[in-house]
């Protein structure tokens, strides 16, 4: 009788001892995720930033908060996107419904040109969210686009638009997936639809000052395709008051010019198109080196 009596007391004792363990764990490991935060977004050490949040993990490894911030620092800062990945469904097992974690892995995944697994992640990521809106689905439509899947991304965008017709850009992803498809009077009434709201952007904000580059040049491409050549030049020479160093732009026109037999112009703009393209292939060969020295 006086074993178990021993026995339920050391249990009883044993209990609060894990209690208190467990509350202490809980205040160092809150402790731990503060000094990672510091570290990646004040101090920037980024390699100081990963061993406290993994020092926060290995005190609790079921901390979401501190699998969520380490993730997020993996993907953002490190690069690491396999890693993040792993945190991220780490995450999800341990609450499903913890919102941006889908959506962050499918980042990751575009990433790593897992387009398919995206896709899922940015579905699930609508299942769970409390509030969706557009911007969700074109998501979703861009990355379709990625994968010549053109149909699903014009549902996608025409969801996209049902609960937001000001939304130019659905306009402008379904355009061109209506593009792509060859539907180009359709295409081009979307395109259409996305200038209209632009302008309308412009009017009410000054952080919006120009036209989508993509929109106009499928627009043109639109028009260029059913022969209203005319027309395409138009929309091209307004990519050019914006963009004025957008080589491809002179190509278009010079294809232009072609179709409309006027020869001086088109070889005035295919000597542009080349001037141009010339100075874009260096700085690209530039950039290609750093980034190559990076990773060495």
């Amino acid at each position: 009788m006086s074993n178990q009596k021993g026995i339920k007391k050391l249990d009883i004792q044993t209990s609060v001892i894990t209690k208190l363990l467990d509350k202490s764990n809980n205040r160092i490991a809150k402790a731990l995720l503060d000094i990672a935060n510091e570290y990646c977004f004040k101090i920037k050490n980024y390699e100081k930033a990963t061993e406290y949040y993994e020092r926060a993990l290995d005190l609790k490894p079921n901390y979401i908060e501190a699998l969520n911030g380490l993730a997020q620092h993996q993907r953002l800062k490190i690069k690491n996107f396999n890693y993040a990945i792993e945190l991220y469904t780490k995450a999800i097992e341990i609450n499903p419904k913890y919102e941006y974690l889908y959506f962050r892995r499918g980042i990751c995944k575009v990433s790593l040109n897992d387009y398919k697994g995206a896709i899922e992640d940015y579905l699930a990521d609508i299942k769970v969210k409390s509030e969706i809106n557009s911007s969700d689905y074109v998501s979703v439509a861009l990355i379709r686009l990625k994968i010549d899947d053109f149909y699903g991304a014009i549902e996608d965008c025409t969801k996209a638009i049902d609960m937001n017709d000001k939304n130019d850009f659905a306009f402008y992803i379904r355009g061109e997936a209506k593009f792509h498809l060859k539907n180009f009077t359709e295409a081009i009434n979307d395109f259409k639809n996305t200038v209209e709201i632009e302008k309308e952007k412009m009017k009410i904000t000054n952080v919006f000052k120009r036209f989508s580059l993509g929109n106009l040049k499928y627009y043109g491409k639109a028009k260029f395709e059913i022969q209203e050549y005319d027309a395409a030049l138009k929309i091209f020479n307004k990519c050019l008051e914006q963009y004025p160093k957008h080589h491809f732009t002179y190509e278009l026109i010079a294809e232009c010019y072609g179709k409309l037999n006027n020869y001086e112009k088109y070889k005035i703009n295919v000597e542009k198109f080349n001037s141009l393209n010339e100075v874009y292939l260096k700085k690209m060969e530039k950039y290609l080196a750093l980034e190559k020295q990076k990773k060495e």
